[in-house]
């Protein structure tokens, strides 16, 4: 699958995904923006959470 599919069909997920990992990794604010800054991590961590297989 190709991020752009993944993003498609996971978006909102990936992005629950990113708040509860990724974004606490960093210690940063509760309520904080990542702007995606972090998406493209979001997205593999997500991907492999998920047995999801990634095309780069």
């Amino acid at each position: 699958m190709i991020r752009e599919e993944l993003q498609n069909q996971f978006g909102i997920a990936i992005c629950e995904y990113c708040r509860k990992h990724v974004i606490s990794e960093y210690n940063l604010r509760k309520g904080w923006v990542c702007e995606k800054s972090y998406h493209k991590e979001a997205q593999d961590g997500y991907a492999a959470k998920n047995n999801i297989e990634l095309e780069d």
